[in-house]
């Protein structure tokens, strides 16, 4: 809920909370994105994968955007497996000819759509393609920074066997460190935008490089040998305890 509060004056004395959402119906929704984005000068999109809002969003804003007075910078984030999705590449490539740019990251902060960093587009939980407008100062600025700091932490969106070796050392060390913190399969699965089978064939290579039985042993030995602390550079050198050549990122 986006609500204003504060600790001070006392709660007898203290003012009545300030609520500063609307929840849209889908028609409303895409009406009120279409809105924002005529007028915009700065876009950003978060797009977790296997999110039908995130995507529905991206839809929104590549057909949204005006053709002769595109906004100043518009940036789209998506997770790492988007970039062997077909759907995500055609879309990539759309963004690009309108001039976005775009990033895939290992993780996500969820869907949102954040617009000149004065109102954010939420998904709504309680309705199917409904959207959440938020326009708290606070909480808007709370949101983008989150946005800047997953596209800092971002690689240009590339496909192809070049892309997947780029991307698969990251996922690895992220996918050690949540088994590591003890996150079932499904909690994994779904902060790293991959599909519930291919994310326990990853668990399961681990396993096997580890030289590991359960969750808990993979975790004690990822820990051991240093493989959850920090996210090797892209490409570059594994401990030996792991077998580059056991991993491949398959299609999700």
């Amino acid at each position: 809920m986006d609500t204003r509060f504060s600790i001070d004056p006392a709660p007898e004395t203290a003012p009545a909370p300030r609520i500063h959402h609307d929840a849209l119906d889908p028609t409303a929704a895409r009406t009120a994105v279409r809105e924002r984005l005529a007028r915009a000068r700065e876009v950003s999109l978060c797009c977790p994968g296997g999110d039908p809002t995130g995507a529905a969003l991206a839809e929104l804003v590549l057909t949204g955007l005006p053709r002769g007075r595109p906004a100043s910078r518009t940036r789209i984030v998506h997770q790492h497996p988007a970039r062997f999705h077909l759907t995500t590449q055609h879309q990539a490539r759309t963004a690009a000819g309108v001039g976005a740019e775009v990033r895939t990251t290992g993780e996500s902060c969820g869907a949102m759509l954040v617009v000149d960093r004065e109102c954010v587009f939420l998904p709504e939980r309680e309705r199917a393609a409904g959207l959440v407008l938020v326009t708290q100062p606070s909480v808007v600025a709370h949101l983008a920074d989150s946005f800047e700091t997953l596209w800092h932490q971002g690689a240009a969106f590339r496909s192809g066997p070049a892309a997947a070796r780029a991307v698969s050392d990251e996922l690895r060390t992220t996918i050690l460190r949540l088994l590591a913190d003890g996150l079932k399969d499904e909690v994994i699965a779904r902060r790293l935008g991959l599909s519930l089978r291919n994310c326990r064939r990853h668990i399961a290579g681990l396993y096997s490089a580890l030289g590991a039985e359960s969750r808990f042993q993979a975790g004690v030995l990822a820990e051991r040998h240093g493989l959850t602390a920090n996210r090797p550079a892209p490409g570059g050198p594994w401990p030996t305890v792991v077998d580059r050549s056991t991993f491949s990122l398959p299609v999700p």
